[in-house]
């Protein structure tokens, strides 16, 4: 994979870096033991957004238009506490 910084940007209010991380998606799961999904694309884009103690502040890739993920992340240091979903509200992801 490849990584570069894209530059530094403002995040409600705080400061973040953006890097776009690529990622060979054939090594990646050759190295997790598996095999790879169906409709994977050879290399796949994520960027990231660290604060400035490199903690992850959001992440976001799309697969092809099949499955898009944006995530934030916040409060670092605080207690949470994490419910899984009713059964009804999980799916599974699109195999192609």
């Amino acid at each position: 994979g490849e990584a570069f910084g894209v530059g530094e940007e403002h995040d409600s209010g705080a400061v973040v870096d953006h890097y776009v991380l690529t990622v060979d998606t054939r090594a990646a799961f050759r190295a997790q033991g598996q095999k790879v999904t169906p409709g994977m694309p050879r290399r796949l884009a994520y960027d990231l957004w660290l604060d400035d103690q490199d903690r992850m502040r959001r992440v976001a890739f799309d697969v092809n238009g099949l499955v898009a993920m944006d995530m934030t992340m916040s409060g670092w240091g605080r207690r949470v506490t994490v419910k899984a979903p009713p059964a009804g509200k999980v799916i599974e992801a699109p195999q192609r």
